[in-house]
């Protein structure tokens, strides 16, 4: 990655919003103190995007200049930090949430022991003094350092060093001190007044002209910021820059383009920007050369993730799109639920995931499917995409991952280089209670629809947005209810789905094909067959379904001569299941001539579907009795009796002495008598109607 030469200094953070965020759980400052091996004030100078050694994940490895130790001194000048994502060569990976460091930043970072299984190892074997730590909790895990403040993520309001070193002191009981030993001094606070005459910020407008709203990360043209004011200087040599509040904290800092190539041009009196994709709703802040700034309130409707790369056939690091295709062969990604963490056997947590996927689905019409079997694998490069619990350390809620791979020809190149989603795979706590939608939410607990519906964002490529009322906002409330896109979200999902069902340059892979409104819902039983057919004197009704959500079981009706239907029997259904399933239903006393059938599949919540109709014809005597089953070992033993009139009368089990033990008035199509309780042996049931008997003998087990 490349960095620009100008120092990165003076952003003071003007949003003090302290909500409870929806991906990340609050770690207080006591909590990180104390889990810390290492606490340091460093400056980033240098990162390196590498893959593990397993080639499972791409890591970055951030390398600081040490100012100051106030917990685990070491003599050491430098240390490390190792974070997930990055771009090597023509692959990607996009990991929310995640730390990001900006280029010669100051920061307090709270760092665990090392990480020797995902570090970087040829960086160790040539400068093994210098660590390869791991934060202690993502995002939370440094806090920037900001024109003499410090900006934590889940605290109100900036802090000077003073008082935050005073208060890191007071529990680590140790001097601060440099790598060489000396005594380290907190800087004083002073405010700075550089900037507000100097710069001047007139008008802020998008590329077309408009100036309400703006939209981030995108390729577009339009989508780039206009700044029109004065004083920003000719051009911005080594201190010119633009800041943008920084969406994937809520605004605690300010983020940069990440590219020279971004800046589209620079004058004194106008900046054209390509705005980057974790930029917010807030303030931008414009500097020149000479250090001074001023700043303008600016709106972020919604923002798109991309790639940064020099790849292929650029001189330098330049933005490209990031499409959708048909990974599956059906036209889109199939998520496959993991059996690591009980994903797989976690039948309310499948439910809710899957209707966070049809609301997007239908939203956006994207071709996302849920498989229907189930898979042992975890966070990994591996062209499945699982849906998993655990893998999370303890402050993160939900965590998408996002791989991307690039394909490019000498016609297809530049900002013509193809890079595609290659792998989505989407991780869940274990270490908190989840509400999957049933009843009232539990105090304290945390929605899973809600988070799930907001990584599924991310598997469209959605960045962050700081508005509550916005599924992609950086932060929610425990029991949260945001379960359906904004309209600007709405907008910003056609916009990755309209490019990503476009062809590409390359005829290989496809591109994404939309799934269509009509189809979009994942149906809670997916029925593929039901039918009937005549055995006998009987009617057979069997039926298939493909998958099954949440399925407590499916009521088989028949219709009686008056047009009513009414109930014969209930067959328990598999609950949650991706497997192929058959059920089958004898009616021993289906009526004579044509009988209609259909069936009720009930939820375990009460909803229900009605199937179509089905029927068979059958010819049958004026009177039949049928019993089943016979033998019967314990239990009920069933009584069917079919008349053409009404059914009156009574039922009587006698033993083999002719004794009556069992006496039962017919009911309605069938008749249920407890036999259990009698001994083995050989009996006879009497069905009494009118003047007319009729006799079968029964054998109990």
């Amino acid at each position: 990655m490349q960095f620009q030469n100008w120092l990165y200094a003076s952003l003071l953070i003007f949003l003090f919003s302290n909500p409870a965020l929806s991906q990340i759980i609050p770690v207080s400052l006591d909590s990180r103190i104390i889990e810390s091996e290492t606490i340091a004030k460093v400056k980033l100078i240098d990162k390196t995007a590498y893959w593990n050694e397993a080639r499972t994940n791409i890591y970055t490895l951030n390398k600081f200049q040490v100012k100051a130790y106030l917990k685990g001194h070491q003599s050491v000048e430098e240390i490390s930090i190792i974070t997930m994502g990055g771009v090597v060569d023509d692959f990607g990976q996009k990991t929310w949430p995640e730390t990001e460091f900006t280029p010669f930043n100051d920061y307090l970072v709270f760092l665990k022991k090392e990480d020797f299984e995902n570090d970087h190892k040829p960086f160790r074997s040539t400068a093994s003094s210098i660590k390869q730590y791991r934060d202690v909790a993502p995002i939370q895990g440094a806090i920037v350092y900001q024109e003499g403040l410090y900006k934590d993520v889940l605290v109100e309001k900036p802090q000077s060093e003073t008082s935050l070193f005073k208060k890191i002191q007071t529990v680590v009981q140790k001097v601060i001190q440099k790598p060489s030993g000396e005594l380290y001094t907190p800087e004083i606070y002073s405010e700075s007044t550089a900037g507000k005459v100097a710069v001047s910020i007139t008008s802020v407008t998008d590329g077309a002209g408009g100036s309400a709203s703006f939209i981030a990360g995108t390729i577009v043209t339009d989508n780039e910021m206009v700044v029109t004011g004065t004083g920003f200087e000719a051009d911005r040599l080594t201190g010119g820059f633009v800041g943008f509040s920084n969406a994937d904290d809520g605004g605690s800092n300010y983020t940069l383009p990440p590219n020279d190539s971004d800046y589209i041009s620079w004058s004194d009196t106008e900046i054209r920007v390509k705005i980057p994709d974790a930029a917010g709703t807030g303030t931008i802040l414009v500097q020149n050369n000479s250090g001074d700034q001023d700043t303008e309130p600016v709106t972020i409707d919604w923002t798109m993730n991309h790639v940064n790369s020099d790849f292929f056939n650029w001189g330098s690091n330049h933005r490209n799109r990031i499409e959708l295709i048909d990974d599956d062969g059906n036209g889109g990604y199939t998520f496959e639920y993991s059996t690591a963490g009980g994903m797989s056997s976690n039948s309310d947590a499948k439910l809710a995931f899957e209707r966070a996927l049809s609301t997007w689905r239908c939203d956006s019409e994207v071709n996302f499917d849920v498989s229907a079997t189930s898979t042992n694998v975890g966070l990994a490069q591996d062209d499945v995409n699982v849906v998993m619990f655990g893998g999370l350390s303890g402050s993160i809620l939900g965590r998408a991952t996002s791989r991307y791979s690039g394909g490019a020809t000498v016609a297809c190149d530049q900002e013509d280089t193809f890079w595609r989603v290659s792998e989505l795979d989407l991780q869940f706590s274990t270490d908190y209670t989840w509400w999957y939608g049933s009843g009232t939410c539990p105090g304290g607990s945390f929605t899973f629809e809600s988070t799930a519906l907001h990584e599924l964002g991310h598997c469209h490529g959605l960045g962050h947005v700081v508005d509550v009322n916005k599924v992609m906002h950086y932060a929610s409330d425990p029991c949260g209810t945001l379960l359906s896109p904004s309209s600007e979200e709405s907008t910003a999902a056609a916009h990755k789905i309209a490019h990503s069902t476009t062809a590409n340059c390359l005829p290989s892979p496809p591109e994404m094909t939309a799934v269509g409104a009509g189809s979009c819902s994942l149906l809670p039983v997916e029925l593929i067959s039901f039918d009937a057919k005549t055995v006998g004197e009987t009617v057979e009704l069997i039926w298939a379904t493909a998958t099954e959500i949440n399925n407590e079981g499916f009521d088989i009706q028949r219709r009686d001569k008056n047009g009513k239907w009414f109930k014969l029997d209930f067959v328990e259904g598999n609950g949650t299941t991706f497997n192929f399933q058959t059920y089958k239903f004898i009616d021993f006393a289906p009526e004579n001539g044509i009988n209609y059938y259909r069936l009720k599949q009930i939820d375990y919540d009460g909803n229900f579907e009605i199937t179509d109709v089905v029927y068979a014809e059958i010819e049958l005597g004026k009177l039949q009795l049928k019993i089943f089953p016979n033998p019967v070992s314990g239990g009920d033993l069933n009584v069917i009796f079919n008349s053409d009139g009404d059914i009156s009368g009574n039922l009587v089990l006698f033993n083999y002495l002719g004794q009556p033990v069992l006496t039962e008035s017919l009911s309605d199509y069938r008749t249920i008598l407890s036999v259990g309780d009698l001994p083995a042996g050989v009996y006879f049931l009497k069905v009494k109607k009118g003047r007319k008997s009729f006799t079968k003998k029964v054998i109990l087990k």
